[in-house]
Formats: C-alpha cells, structure tokens, sequence
C-alpha cells in the first residue's frame, strides 16, 4: 500500500508544473484550526469506511483497510510536511496542547466508545464499526490520538534526539529499507524457528527479538550495497 501511494505521489510529481517546490518551503505550519478540520474529516471518513470494514476485517487482502483515511492523509501530509519545513516550524507549545486534547479524549471519548460496548443498557453496539455509536465515539478518538501523539513525538525527539551519535549516523541511511523488507524476515523467522517452540508468550517475544533485530539491519545494509538501491531505498 505504501509503495502504491509513492507511485501515485511520483506520478503527480512528473505531472506537477512547477517541481521546485518553493510554494511548500514558503506554506506555514497549519492552525489549530486547520487541525482541528482535518482531525474531523479523518475521524468522519475513518467512521465511514469502518461501516464496510470493520476493524479487525481484512479486505482485499489488507489486514488494515480500515484505517486507510489515515495511513492516506498522514502521507500526504508528510509530503508536505517535508517540503514545507513543517517538522522544525511546528512549535512545540502547539504540541503539548494538542498531545493534552488527545490525553483529555483518551479519558473521555475512548472510554465512552468501551462503555457503550460493555453497557447492553447503552445499546451504541460495537466499537469496531458497522455505524455503531461506540464506533463514532471511537474513530473521533483514534483521530485526536493518532494526530496528538504524533504531534506530541515529533516534538519530544527534536527537542531530546536531535543529534545523532557514531551508532545512529550507521542506522539513519537504512531505516527505509529495514521498514520494507522487515516483514518477510519476521514472518519466515517466527515460523521456522520460534512456531514449535513452546514458552510463555513475552519470553518468546524477547528471544524472536534478539535474533530478527540484527538480521533485518544486517539484510537492510546489504540490499542498500546492490547498485542504485540506495536511491530507492
């Protein structure tokens, strides 16, 4: 899926006719009321596409389509983010305040959204979807969170991890590789090696991790060393 939105992102680029990108460099960071919009468009479109496809639902062969609003709208407002500047403009006062909303709905809507589902007396059906009241409660919060908290990160690691030592400098280059190619790798190693062994589950969880770990960075430098995989990747 991620790899379909580049495509359509490169193919609007090509198309674009001004590429140099000074519109966006120029583009100040949103308002709170700007946010606040978006922040009601995605919990409205992710309410309506949950009707279809609940939570939990895999649909067309994607476990996630449910949350398509925002894996879509989050890329492309990284896009922008990125040209714009936005991740050094967004001032960090603004997040703090849109991280303590997103606490405050986290106390409020999502335990509405469970307690409409616990509650036969509510009746608000549940959670997942399929136009439930405990799934409007729901979505309004995933939306607040998923935007506060990211909010809320990006501010916390500017502020805290802005300066990379010898360790991370070798890391930083690889990150989108070991993103696209760490799926196969877990799944081929959890099956072969950890499916017939029988231990407590976060036990099994910590030794999974000390092999798969090394072997996705280790396989993420060596598919970055094939020529012009590193333009890609």
């Amino acid at each position: 899926m991620l790899l379909f939105f580049e495509f359509c992102y490169a193919i609007w680029r090509f198309a674009a006719e001004d590429l140099s990108g000074q519109k966006e460099k120029r583009r100040p960071f949103p308002s709170y009321r700007k946010i606040a919009f978006f922040i009601l468009l995605l919990a409205v479109a992710s309410y309506l596409l949950r009707i279809v496809s609940p939570i939990g639902a895999s649909t067309l062969g994607f476990p996630s389509l449910f949350d398509l609003p925002q894996y879509l709208s989050f890329f492309i407002i990284g896009t922008v983010a990125a040209r714009g500047d936005w991740l050094r403009k967004m001032p960090g006062s603004m997040a703090k305040r849109v991280f303590g909303v997103a606490l405050i709905a986290s106390v409020t809507l999502l335990l509405l959204a469970i307690a409409g589902t616990e509650m036969s007396s509510l009746g608000w059906g549940s959670l997942i979807g399929q136009g439930s009241l405990s799934s409007a409660f729901y979505a309004i919060w995933d939306s607040i969170f998923a935007v506060g908290m990211t909010m809320f990160a990006i501010a916390f690691f500017r502020r805290y991890f802005s300066s990379a030592g010898r360790l991370w400098k070798f890391f930083s280059p690889h990150f989108y590789a070991a993103y696209i190619i760490q799926a196969p790798i877990i799944v081929t190693i959890t099956a072969v090696m950890f499916s017939p062994i029988h231990i407590e589950s976060l036990l099994k969880f910590g030794l999974a991790s000390v092999i798969i770990l090394p072997v996705i960075w280790a396989s993420a430098y060596l598919v970055r060393k094939i020529p012009f995989a590193d333009r890609v990747l």
